[in-house]
C-alpha cells in the first residue's frame, strides 16, 4: 500500500501465543494454544490481504469523504447541566448515576 512501509512478517509461534495469552491473563491448555495459534494466523492473513488493497491515495482516509458535504466545525452554544441530565435515567448531585463496575 502506498505510504505504508512494508513490515517484516510476524513470527507466530507457540512462544508468541503463550506470551500474548499471558498478557491477556489467559491460561491456555496446549490444545487451546494450538487453536489460538491457527485462528490468530488466519486473522493476520486476512489483514495481510487488506494491506494489498490499492486505495488510490496515500491511505490517509482523505478519499473517504470525497464528495460528501461536511458541516463547518464551528463552536456551538454549550448545554446547561439541566439539559444534559434531562434524559438521564438516574442522576445524583448533578451527575449521571450508573451501575458500579467491579473488575477482578
Amino acid at each position: 500500500m502506498p505510504g505504508v512501509p512494508d513490515k517484516p512478517e510476524l513470527e507466530l509461534d507457540r512462544a508468541f501465543v503463550r506470551a500474548l495469552s499471558g498478557l491477556c491473563r489467559l491460561h491456555l491448555t496446549d490444545a487451546a494454544e494450538a487453536s489460538a495459534q491457527q485462528r490468530l494466523a488466519a486473522v493476520l492473513q486476512a489483514f495481510s490481504a487488506l494491506r494489498a488493497v490499492d486505495l488510490g491515495q496515500d491511505g490517509d482516509g482523505e478519499n473517504v469523504a470525497a464528495g460528501v458535504p461536511l458541516r463547518p466545525d464551528l463552536p456551538e452554544p454549550v448545554l446547561s447541566q439541566e439539559q444534559v441530565l434531562a434524559n438521564a435515567s438516574q442522576k445524583l448531585g448533578g451527575a449521571f448515576l450508573v451501575p458500579r463496575v467491579i473488575e477482578g
